[in-house]
């Protein structure tokens, strides 16, 4: 489904850590993070942190010295699914120390490439983001709502959200709900990860106009968050 040609991209670039490097992680903070992930991450947060450990399906891989961490770094990849249900991320919650830290990205099912015909990276369904219906057990994908909904749900209580460009995946610049882009700022306007994706609109076009309407933070194609306990 994903493009041979990005299967390395995906799993080595240094792009890919872009996307956390604003977030300070200390020497002796206890960090777990989701599995699978690239390695070009794991490598990242190993030099941050010399407390680090590996989660899968939100459990602790092997032996740890540690039950529960300053923080959690669970990102997107679209080599593979993760579980989007309440109950993961209630799970989370209960890993995490208090005021520990939940770093989440995913992407938006109403994102403007979805919006724009490109097909759903995990599904390879055209449209298959914001047309699903299916419950959160089953989605790739989430909408901002959805997003805030099951956070609020799992009790985290502090929620900070940030927007990748072009996504949460190969981010070149990332807007907050403190500093968001005026028209014309984002030129990076997607990629396509999948083999059958579609264009069926001037994307760069309808960015202006949802910032001018001021629903980007609806429209983004990707979401980082900072959930704190």
């Amino acid at each position: 489904m994903i493009k041979d040609a990005l299967i390395d991209e995906l799993e080595n670039s240094p792009v890919r850590t872009f996307l956390i490097d604003f977030i300070e992680v200390k020497d002796n903070d206890a960090v777990f993070a989701e599995t699978p992930c690239a390695k070009s991450i794991i490598d990242y947060l190993s030099k941050k942190s010399r407390k680090l450990s590996l989660l899968e399906n939100g459990k602790i891989i092997g032996t740890s010295d540690f039950t529960k961490a300053d923080f959690i770094f669970s990102l997107e990849d679209p080599r593979f699914t993760r579980d989007l249900s309440l109950d993961q991320f209630r799970q989370y919650y209960e890993l995490l120390e208090f005021s520990g830290k939940l770093i989440f990205s995913v992407m938006n099912s109403l994102g403007y490439s979805y919006i724009s015909g490109e097909s759903e990276m995990h599904t390879g369904s055209a449209f298959g983001g914001y047309s699903s219906t299916e419950k959160s057990e089953s989605k790739t994908s989430l909408s901002r709502k959805e997003l805030h909904t099951l956070l609020g749900e799992a009790g985290f209580k502090s929620i900070r959200s940030f927007y990748p460009v072009p996504d949460s995946i190969f981010p070149t610049e990332i807007f907050s709900d403190e500093f968001l882009p005026s028209e014309g700022d984002i030129h990076d306007v997607k990629r396509n990860y999948v083999e059958n994706g579609m264009d069926l609109m001037k994307t760069d076009s309808f960015i202006n106009n949802i910032i001018n309407e001021g629903l980007f933070t609806n429209f983004a194609n990707s979401f980082l968050v900072i959930a704190e306990k």
